[in-house]
């Protein structure tokens, strides 16, 4: 089964870029403003991840349950997928909760 996910991420990192300017084509943008809209939430998602990473030793070592874990290394990884996101896109992450909340 690893295998078939190793496969499938593969053909992800491979297709993605076609893909993406593929759409820049037929919109007509510039594929580096799509990538200026992405990095942001892509730079956050990776910094997140690593943290978890890097984490995951020292949370082990308190044994505490899986629930617990998850909790904590769920709570991590949005404090700093936020706070990445914050600091990198402050403003059209503004614009994007001013958006939603005038939807409800």
């Amino acid at each position: 089964m690893a295998q078939l996910v190793d496969i499938y991420v593969l053909a992800l990192i491979v297709v993605t870029p076609f893909s993406f300017a593929l759409v820049a084509k037929v919109l007509g943008i510039r594929l580096r403003d799509i990538i200026s809209w992405i990095a942001p939430g892509l730079l956050g998602s990776g910094v997140a991840y690593l943290s978890v990473w890097l984490a995951r030793d020292t949370v082990g070592t308190y044994n505490i349950n899986s629930i617990g874990q998850l909790f904590i290394f769920g709570l991590l990884y949005s404090i700093v997928y936020f706070g990445m996101v914050a600091m990198t896109a402050r403003a059209p992450a503004l614009e994007t909760v001013r958006f939603m909340r005038s939807r409800t």
